[in-house]
């Protein structure tokens, strides 16, 4: 299936899946019914009854799955409900914490001249990230020369990053949120995933300037540095890096049931 087929058969896979939590009782429906209205009265309220509520103690959280501990805490956030798009689980998207690696040589014959890959370099290192594969698990953590960095393609907004993972003093690990959001005024409104890190289970958007939501809310969402990562076609990147390691393509992710939180908020990098 090539790039194009895949992020067609992607952007309908969003308008028709949702990512809904299971109401408990007549009383948490009542609550979400209310809670709802309240949010955003410009949009038809009852389609977020269910993935945007208030739980017992008046937290407001975002569903991110079927079990409550996968629910988002999401106060004080300044998002316009109507803006999201909500389609997966947060584990929906598969994507890749212990990445594999093949060779140039290895794949030599896999891929055509004008296929893209997000490359980072540096020290005599390369990395190479193919945006097909990209298309499956969208968020990859891994590491340069000890820098903790995430590459990323989000499909719908055809967009190509790499972001540094070091924030506070501390790694974070990203995953997909399962959610997508837009405003007007941002890139002509499109559409554009929001991500989460597993540490602080914080929200985070590539077009916005800082953290959505949680305990990282307000720290910047940094970029890696231009010069170390550019995307080139697998022409060029056989010329230029030759000796670049290639995101292996068959990478199986479990999503893990535990994770290792840390105890850090934004004020902790000032």
């Amino acid at each position: 299936m090539n790039l194009r087929l895949l992020i067609l058969f992607a952007g309908m896979l969003c308008l028709f899946g949702a990512c809904k939590k299971d109401v408990a009782s007549d009383t948490q429906g009542a609550l979400h019914e209310s809670t709802s209205t309240e949010l955003d009265s410009s949009c038809d309220s009852t389609q977020f009854e269910d993935i945007l509520f208030k739980d017992s103690n008046g937290t407001l959280r975002l569903s991110g799955g079927d079990a409550d501990s996968q629910h988002f805490d999401v106060s004080g956030w300044e998002l316009e409900a109507c803006n999201l798009g909500f389609c997966f689980c947060r584990e929906h998207f598969p994507a890749v914490y212990k990445p594999r690696y093949t060779s140039i040589e290895e794949d030599a014959f896999r891929y055509h001249p004008e296929d893209a890959f997000i490359v980072a370099f540096g020290g005599g290192k390369s990395k190479a990230y193919s945006l097909e594969l990209m298309v499956k698990h969208e968020a990859v953590n891994d590491t340069l020369n000890g820098d903790p960095i995430l590459v990323a393609y989000c499909v719908l907004a055809d967009l190509p990053i790499v972001y540094s993972r070091a924030y506070c003093g501390e790694e974070l690990t990203f995953a997909l949120s399962g959610y997508t959001y837009y405003e007007d005024q941002v890139m002509d409104g499109v559409q554009a995933f929001v991500l989460w890190d597993r540490e602080t289970e914080s929200l985070w958007w590539p077009f916005s300037d800082d953290a959505l939501s949680g305990p990282m809310r307000g720290a910047r969402l940094q970029e890696y540095p231009l010069f170390k990562w550019k995307v080139l076609t697998w022409a060029s990147l056989q010329q230029e890096f030759p000796n670049a390691q290639l995101l292996a393509t068959d990478i199986l992710v479990d999503p893990p049931t535990q994770w290792q939180a840390l105890d850090i908020t934004a004020a902790d990098c000032n």
